[in-house]
Parts: C-alpha cells; structure tokens; sequence
C-alpha cells in the first residue's frame, strides 16, 4: 500500500522531481525580465505616476476648497431685507450657516474613534461610500497586477516556443519547473513594480501634505492612503490574497500560452485570463454595495472572486481569521486544481505545432488522459 502510494505521488505534479530545475528558469527569467527595456519603461513610469499624483491632484481638487471658503463668507454677511417677505422669511435668510470639508479617511478615523467612546451611538456597519471606494482602490491594484502577470507570462511563453528555444530548454528542465520559474520570476517583478508604487505614493502624499492641501483628493486615493497604512494583520491578509491570486491567473495564463503556436495568438490567448479578471473586477464592485452577512461570506469564500473580495471584508471587519484562513484554503484548493490539470499536458503543449488550442480543448486533453497531436 505504501509504494502504490509513493509511486501516486511521483506520478503527479507534487512531485519534487517535476519541479528540478526550477530554481534555475526563476533567475534566468527574473534576469531577463528586469533587464527588458519596455519593463524598465513600465517601472518608471509607475514611479513618476504616483510621485505626481497626489501634488497634481491637489492642486487641480484645490478650487474645490477655495470655493467652500468663499461659501461659508457669503453665508457668514448678513443678509439683505427683501421686500415682501415676512419677519420670518427675513431672519430665515439671514440665518447662520457653516460647512466643514476634509478627507475621507480623517473623518472614518473621528467616527471610529467616537464609536469606542460611545459604542451605544456607533453607526451599524461602514458606510456606502467606505465598502465602495476601499474596494475600488483594493480592486485596482490587484486587476492591475493580475493582467501584467498575466500578460507577461503569455507572451514569455509564445515567444519561446515560436524560437523553438523552449525544446532546448526542455533537455534539462522539466515542464513544471519551466512553467514555475516562470511564474515565480514574473511575480517578483510584478511585486517589485507594486511596491515602488504605492512606496512612491506614499512618499509623496506624506511630502505634498506640508504644503499643500491634499484633503481635496479624490475620496478613492484616500482609501489608496488607507491601503498604504495598514496595521501588520492587515499587510499578512493583503500579501497572502495578492499572491494566491497573482498564482492563480499565472498558471492559467500559461495553460493558455502554451497552446498558441506563434506571436499572433498571443490575443487569443489573452481573452480568458483577462474575461476571468474583468468579470471579478466587476463583481467584487458590485457587491460592495450589499452590506449583508451572508454576501459578505459569499463574496469572502466564492473561488478566484475571494482574491478581490476578502481582503476589504476583513479590512472592514466584515469577516475574522477563521472566515479568511477558510478563504485561503479553498483559493489552495483552486490552485492545485489547475497544477493538476497543467502537470497532464503542459508538456504536450510545449511541443505543439498548429491552430491555437481554447481553453477547452486543453481542458478534453487533460481529462482525456493524454495529450493532443493536431497539427
């Protein structure tokens, strides 16, 4: 019973020897990634972006507080009597009015804070426009890094095998650990380019707030400061979803690239990974609006949608540890599902010559128990 087990085990993608050589892909293409001229382009660009933004947005939002200040003077001068009016409609004219703006995240941090005093005055749950705007801001960022990973990896892996450099490499390297080094490689750029981002936003709110008034920005890049000051719980959370989600399109992107046969497919390729993406984007948007336990639970556990969704969840306390470790466990679940079926015919893929395969063809010969030979 024991050796039919250790033979199951060897016979599948947990194997350690699928995975020889991967060490190996990961510095050849993370070397290769940093080193490509449109990927430093990106990087910098992303890093002049958010060092701009918020001085920018500030100085473009800042009319804004100009004329709150030119409302509340003309509400502070007396009014002038009009004829025909009552005594009443007069002093209702002339009656004191006063205005306060400041910033989303100032004001859910006053009305925490006065929840903790008084918990018997504490609003129920966060409000419309704190669910919406964290997970606008939430979503943006993983959307982001989903398609660049995934876009990445789909044009890494059709450029090797229309060079064919990808049969050399097959001599020694088995295809698992090709398509993991790959995807590892990929992620820590993608990472990288994440963290120069939100590192130089945040650096430049913190600078732009000494002199200039920056509690006119846009309430979803208060949020996106909100993301950027997260206590350590909430980091672990970020992190663990952003990489269990970044791992699961990774690895459907490159079932979809490798069955591509030239540069021109790369389009094609490209359609379900991004439809998958869009569609969470989408939906993790709209159920921001129903503050509701059993949506908040749904939207937490639902497979792929969770990467979008649980982390907000139990920003917003919506969701505990327990909710979100049992999210974690299924997004696993999901992941080692598409090893599964990469482990059976990633390398007939490689190999393979003709019309782009869908993504249900490869799904037939992965349940078939075989690879394909069209040509």
């Amino acid at each position: 019973m024991r050796s039919l087990w250790k033979r199951q085990v060897n016979q599948t993608m947990l194997s350690k020897l699928n995975f020889k050589g991967t060490g190996s892909v990961f510095r050849f293409t993370l070397l290769q990634t940093f080193k490509a001229k449109a990927n430093i382009v990106s990087l910098i660009f992303m890093m002049i972006f958010a060092l701009v933004f918020p001085p920018v947005s500030a100085i473009l939002n800042g009319g804004t507080r100009r004329q709150a200040q030119a409302l509340e003077e003309s509400l502070e001068q007396p009014a002038i009597a009009l004829p025909g009016l009552t005594e009443e409609q007069n002093a209702l004219l002339d009656g004191q009015y006063s205005s306060e703006s400041g910033s989303l995240t100032a004001f859910m941090d006053e009305r925490n804070a006065a929840a903790a005093e008084n918990p018997e005055t504490a609003e129920e749950g966060p409000g419309f426009d704190e669910r919406y705007f964290l997970q606008l801001a939430y979503a943006i960022i993983i959307i982001m890094v989903s398609i660049m990973s995934a876009s990445y990896i789909i044009r890494s892996v059709v450029e090797e095998k229309s060079s064919k450099l990808v049969e050399y490499m097959l001599i020694s390297v088995r295809p698992m650990a090709l398509l993991t080094g790959k995807i590892l490689a990929v992620l820590v750029y993608v990472v990288t380019l994440l963290l120069v981002m939100l590192g130089a936003y945040r650096l430049s709110d913190v600078l732009s707030a000494r002199f200039l008034d920056v509690t006119t920005s846009n309430p979803m890049f208060d949020m996106l400061s909100r993301l950027t000051g997260v206590n350590p719980g909430e980091v672990v959370v970020i992190v663990i979803s952003a990489i269990l989600g970044i791992l699961t399109f990774a690895i459907l992107a490159g079932i979809c690239g490798a069955g591509c046969s030239t540069t021109e497919d790369v389009n094609g390729a490209n359609t379900m990974p991004m439809i998958i993406i869009m569609a969470c984007y989408v939906i993790a948007l709209m159920v921001s609006g129903f503050d509701s336990p059993g949506m908040n639970i749904f939207c937490s556990l639902c497979p792929i949608l969770s990467v979008f969704c649980a982390p907000v969840q139990f920003m917003l306390g919506n969701i505990g540890w327990p909710m979100q470790l049992l999210a974690w466990v299924i997004q696993c679940g999901v992941i080692l599902l598409l090893l599964a079926i990469t482990s059976k015919v990633y390398s007939d893929l490689l190999i393979y010559r003709g019309t782009r395969l869908k993504f249900g063809d490869i799904l037939k010969m992965a349940f078939a128990g075989k690879g394909g030979s069209r040509s």
